[in-house]
């Protein structure tokens, strides 16, 4: 029976110097996959030209480190100069562990911790109570100034008050003294 040729593209496993590679054969050679372009290319080591044409382009290297690009947003050092993917992943990695997963860890409570971030519902209900400390405070200032102090505080037994000692006199003749 007589052979027709090749329908399409046939894989041909990695690149040999030693093979008879026919138009339509594709192979693996230094990372990228080639077509060959022409029949009984024995010998002829891939490279773009007549006889060859990229695929896909890959990479030689085996390893991450040994794979460069250029920084163009000066990341990892200046501008424009050559960093290896590796370089790039790790700083990739540190970024997102230290700075995007730290953010996650959200509280509930009220801490002093660097650390942790409130969540809304803290930070809106801790704004709620500074809000409603803030009317107290300016509600208080207006009885004080205008006059009629006995109606906010009345009638103080002696004692501690915030870091403050009371007479246990009325409002009209208070006195306060912090010691």
């Amino acid at each position: 029976m007589a052979s027709l040729g090749t329908a399409g593209i046939a894989g041909k496993g990695k690149y040999s110097a030693d093979v008879a590679y026919a138009k339509g054969n594709f192979v693996y050679h230094n990372g990228s996959s080639w077509l060959a372009l022409k029949d009984n290319l024995t010998g002829v080591t891939p490279e773009e030209g007549e006889n060859w044409k990229y695929l896909a382009r890959g990479y030689a290297a085996e390893l991450l480190s040994m794979i460069t690009a250029l920084d163009t947003s000066g990341v990892l050092g200046e501008t424009g100069a050559s960093v290896s993917a590796q370089s790039l992943i790790d700083y990739l990695t540190d970024s997102v562990m230290n700075n995007l997963v730290k953010k996650m860890d959200i509280s509930n409570v009220q801490l002093n911790d660097q650390s942790k971030v409130p969540s809304s519902a803290l930070a809106y209900a801790m704004q709620r109570e500074v809000d409603k400390l803030n009317t107290q405070s300016d509600n208080l200032m207006m009885k004080i100034t205008s006059g009629s102090m006995t109606e906010t505080i009345g009638s103080l037994p002696a004692g501690k008050y915030s870091g403050y000692y009371s007479s246990g006199a009325t409002a009209h003749s208070l006195q306060l003294w912090h010691l």
